[in-house]
């Protein structure tokens, strides 16, 4: 799990890096978009994942749901804590790249309004 946040992030930093001190200007818009549809999918996989192995009325025992909270969360020491911390700090890392992609959307129609 923190390989794959470590890897998004770097990723952001890198991209945030390319768009302030390249000559051709890219959108920033652009280049967050698939990184929070991408976190969105995982908000929700593990979201269902949490969600199903908290009712004890469709499964035994705790189970893994869904192919993203597989890669997510791997194959050590599961448990209902888990599930609900790695659910907890995927959706905030969703909501801080939802909101970075709605502020560079803001800003970029200023900017196309001032031009």
């Amino acid at each position: 799990m923190l390989a794959i946040l470590t890897a998004i992030f770097v990723w952001a930093i890198f991209v945030y890096a390319l768009y302030k001190f390249s000559r051709k200007r890219i959108s920033f818009s652009r280049v967050i978009s698939p990184l929070f549809f991408i976190a969105m999918l995982f908000t929700v996989d593990l979201s269902v994942n949490y969600s199903l192995c908290s009712n004890s009325l469709f499964n035994d025992g705790i189970t893994i749901h869904g192919v993203l909270s597989y890669l997510v969360v791997g194959n050590d020491n599961w448990s209902m804590e888990l599930f609900r911390t790695y659910y907890h700090i995927s959706f905030i890392i969703t909501c801080v790249f939802g909101l970075a992609y709605l502020v560079s959307l803001v800003l970029e129609g200023k900017q196309n309004k001032v031009n």
